[in-house]
């Protein structure tokens, strides 16, 4: 069993059912927002090196930034990921630069229900380009391949 290799365009059969575009959303909205992840230990290491920080107080701050990261990354992945892919292609405008401004368009406004200060809105916009330069390159260079 260990030596069965099931091709990803087999194991992902079921999406024949759904235009490519749909398909390619769905990849890229279920991967782009694990950029967390990475984007957190960046910051953990940055805060490490700039403010001396102890390891053991940023190992928990780190967790729980990626914790919460994951909690707001995902639906506002599938809620605004989706919809802005469709009508950027729709007008012929999905590229990077649109993406990412729509990225921190959408960091801004969720800013403003929640805490509207420029720290916060600085650390969701760098959660938001990350994210959303994730999701531009499985959509256009990853996704293709299935």
């Amino acid at each position: 069993l260990a030596n069965y290799n099931l091709p990803l365009n087999r194991a992902l059969y079921f999406m024949n059912t759904f235009s490519i575009t749909t398909r390619k959303n769905i990849i890229a909205s279920l991967i782009a927002p694990l950029a967390v992840i990475p984007a957190s230990l960046v910051l953990t290491i940055y805060s490490l090196i700039a403010n001396g920080s102890s390891l053991s107080k940023l190992t928990s701050e780190t967790f729980f930034l990626i914790i919460i990261g994951l909690i707001y990354s995902y639906p506002l992945t599938i809620l605004f990921g989706f919809t802005s892919v469709l009508i950027l292609k729709r007008f012929k405008m999905y590229n990077l630069f649109n993406t990412l401004v729509i990225a921190v368009l959408v960091a801004t406004i969720v800013c403003s229900f929640i805490v509207l200060t420029i720290s916060v809105w600085l650390f969701a916009s760098y959660y938001a380009v990350i994210v959303a330069s994730i999701y531009w390159y499985v959509f256009n260079k990853v996704a293709n391949k299935i």
